[in-house]
């Protein structure tokens, strides 16, 4: 039961998250009238946490642990465990939000030394643009962080693909 309050809760994260970097995306700044907005940092460890505990239960996630050595984890191997058993539209989501949050990251750092504009010339970027690049790059983060707690949270993972649901408690998570 509460597997399935959280993840709600990072689905809701996710919705103002990408919200706020829609804005960001439009050069307004949520965080400079809203500080509100930076609660969503405490959101993601809210979700996150329970998240990593309910993901060290798996015992594939388990057994790919013992078998890695010098305690690294092969990331496609990673992706598999987190994806079983999840609708095609979050894998999207997932994916999606990974690939968004990566480009986000090398935009964020080629914003940081100066400013593009139409002609090619750098330019001093301003603090306005910095703190809407800031916001853009950690909305992109939570993004990222909220759809894969929500991945991992993912309450209904043993409905058989069939959708016959007869057999299927709705309560015990």
């Amino acid at each position: 039961m509460i597997n399935k309050v959280l993840f709600y809760i990072a689905a809701v994260g996710w919705l103002c998250a990408l919200y706020i970097n829609l804005y960001a995306l439009q050069g307004v700044d949520l965080s400079a009238k809203y500080y509100t907005v930076w609660l969503l940092h405490a959101g993601v460890f809210f979700v996150w946490i329970p998240a990593v505990l309910e993901l060290r239960k798996n015992e594939e996630w388990k057994q790919l642990r013992s078998n890695s050595r010098s305690n690294a984890i092969r990331p496609f191997g990673f992706y598999r465990i987190l994806l079983k058993g999840v609708p095609a539209w979050l894998t999207m989501l997932f994916y999606g939000c990974l690939i968004y949050t990566f480009c986000s990251f090398i935009y964020f750092n080629f914003n940081l030394s100066g400013f593009i504009n139409t002609r090619h010339q750098v330019s001093e970027i301003t603090a306005r643009q910095k703190d809407v690049n800031t916001i853009s790059l950690f909305s992109a983060v939570w993004l990222f962080f909220y759809c894969t707690a929500a991945t991992i949270l993912y309450p209904y993972k043993d409905i058989p693909l069939d959708g016959n649901t007869d057999n299927y408690n709705f309560d015990k998570k």
